[in-house]
């Protein structure tokens, strides 16, 4: 669809060995910028990598958890 409209597009993988379960993710979003990726993009890793979760039990929400390194989990 991009050719066919004559737009640009940008594809980007991240495909680092155990880089998410063992570098913190600080580490990850400076060497994104440094090596001069979009900084949208970064913006976007970076929120995606950034924040916080907790555990709910019986509808009970806990404390917060600052996730600092490791593949954000999802359990429904």
């Amino acid at each position: 669809d991009a050719k066919a409209r004559s737009k640009e597009i940008c594809i980007t993988t991240l495909d680092l060995a155990k880089a998410f379960d063992t570098v913190p993710h600080s580490r990850i979003v400076r060497a994104l910028r440094k090596n001069n990726v979009d900084p949208e993009s970064v913006d976007l890793i970076s929120k995606m990598l950034t924040g916080t979760t907790y555990a709910e039990i019986k509808g009970l929400q806990g404390k917060p958890i600052t996730i600092r390194n490791g593949v954000r989990q999802v359990y429904l």
